[in-house]
This record gives structure tokens, sequence and C-alpha cells, in this order.
């Protein structure tokens, strides 16, 4: 396992956690040229509630990070149609990324956990799934296929927490909470079946995610079509095998 770091390009990343409005990630270093900027809006919810609307045992915990700035905490519903389909069209188009924590009580300060995916099969078992979505490349009249190069499919992500706070602002809906800090190390490395000049490297960043109740994050995610870019809100959790 890569020991997470702050080299000097994720202390260079640092830089960019100024002036966030609803929470900050900052990434150094890019993948073949390719940066990684999901500095919009960041934050933390529990998800908690099971399919029958019962509590879920064990709760998990999901990060969202999203290129786009909104109101995590408010109500997007509130937007005009073409206000919010501008703003599901950039979700799509845009950079993400998604952690999911898979037992609300192995989050405390200080846990490290590691999510591994090989062709987009989760192959680790150490509490985090992650979806990293990297914005599509951009065409110009004389882009040909032959100068397309994919991602490298073995894609490793690394969380170390450094704060954390999940009791959500009270009352409900009264805006954000402490929420989660820490450090994030993202590997996209080429697997056996992947073509000879898959795009390869390595990102480090930090982020903080104030925490904001599960109805609201859940229903922003879902008029944002979160799910088919980063995953996000998660189905609930049922009692079949």
């Amino acid at each position: 396992m890569t020991v997470l770091r702050l080299s000097s390009i994720a202390l260079a990343a640092l830089a960019t956690l100024a002036g966030c409005q609803h929470g900050c990630t900052g990434f150094g270093g890019d993948i073949d040229g390719v940066p990684f900027d999901p500095n919009g809006t960041v934050f933390t919810y529990i998800d908690a509630t099971d399919d029958r609307d019962d509590p879920a045992e064990p709760a998990r915990v999901a990060v969202a990070m999203t290129w786009i700035v909104f109101n995590p905490a408010g109500d997007l519903a509130e937007l005009s149609g073409a206000e919010l389909s501008e703003m599901r069209h950039e979700m799509a188009l845009r950079d993400g990324l998604a952690l999911v924590f898979a037992d609300q009580a192995a989050v405390v300060p200080g846990a490290r956990f590691v999510s591994r995916l090989d062709g987009g099969v989760e192959t680790s078992d150490e509490g985090l799934h992650a979806v990293v979505h990297f914005a599509p490349e951009r065409l110009t009249p004389q882009s040909t296929y032959a100068s397309f190069r994919q991602f490298g499919s073995v894609r490793t992500v690394e969380v170390e927490l450094d704060t954390v706070e999940l009791t959500p602002p009270a009352p409900a809906g009264a805006g954000e909470g402490a929420g989660l800090s820490g450090r994030v190390v993202i590997d996209i490395e080429a697997g056996p079946d992947d073509v000879d000049d898959a795009r390869t490297g390595q990102l480090e960043g930090t982020f903080t995610a104030p925490v904001v109740h599960e109805r609201p994050a859940e229903h922003n995610l879902g008029l944002l079509g979160a799910a088919d870019v980063i995953g996000l809100p998660l189905a609930p959790p049922t009692d079949e095998p």
C-alpha cells in the first residue's frame, strides 16, 4: 500500500482551498497531462436509511466532490428548468469524485482506507468504494480516434482522514455541519488488457467536506443525475442476500 503523504504537489493543491463556498478540495499532479479539478461543491452525508425508511445497519458515509457549485443543503428544485438542465449537463461533462465509507463506526480521525477498481470492479475490501469521473475529452474538427488515449483501467484511491465531525446541523435544514477533512491519493495504472499508451499517473490532494442532512443531499444529487456520473445517491441497502 502506498503511504499517504503530502508531497510538494499536494501542498501546492492546498492553495486552491482558500475561498471555498461549500466545501473544498484541491488536487495536484495529472494523468499524462490531464488535470483533475472537482473543486466546486464538496460535502458529506450519512446514508443512514434503508429501503424501508428504517435505520440502516451499518450506516454508510458518502463524500461527493463536484465541479459545479450549488448549495447541497438547499433545494435545487427551486431552480428554473433551464438552470437545472444546465447544471445536469455540466455535472456529466466535468470532473467528479465520490468516496463511500462502508461503516460510519470506522470513520474516525487517522483512519486510512483503500479502494481498488480493476476494470470497474472493486477488488479491495478495506471499507471504501471510490468513483473517479474524469471530464470527457474536448474535441476539435481535427480530432481523430488515432489521437484518443484511454485511461488506465486500474484505479487505486487511498484516503486518510484528519478530522471527523459527523453531527448534522440542527435544526434539520439549517445548513452545513463540520464534516470530514483528509487527504487523497489517486493512482491510475494500466491493466493487462489496456492499450499500450493508456494514460497513467498519480493525483494527490486534500479535502474539506461539511456534513449535510441525508434527505437534501440525496434529493439534490438525484436532481443532478449524479448517480450516472459518480454513483450518488446510493441505492438503499436491503435485507436481500
